[in-house]
């Protein structure tokens, strides 16, 4: 799975599981859009900005090598697991 660029170094991550529909938020820049995490079928956790659309969970990437945009069929391949509230980073 792939986590986001603004939660690299994050060694815990904060998740609300009660907010499980992605929805972006029109107030906010795309920089500034809640990020969700997802798990897949298999097993491995993706992180990132997330919107559902027509049945798919659309996957925003910022990582270079991974696509752009993963598109994912709700509750087939994938499923919300929650939004991040919150991380704890590690001191360096």
């Amino acid at each position: 799975g792939f986590i986001h660029p603004h939660l690299s170094g994050a060694v815990f991550l904060v998740v609300d599981r009660k907010q499980k529909i992605p929805r972006p938020s029109l107030a906010c820049p795309q920089w500034a859009q809640p990020v969700f995490v997802l798990q897949q079928r298999n097993g491995d956790y993706l992180c990132g900005f997330c919107s559902l659309q027509n049945g798919s969970l659309i996957l925003r990437s910022g990582l270079p090598g991974i696509p752009k945009l993963l598109r994912l069929r709700n509750r087939v391949e994938a499923e919300v697991v929650g939004k991040v509230v919150g991380m704890v980073r590690r001191l360096e």
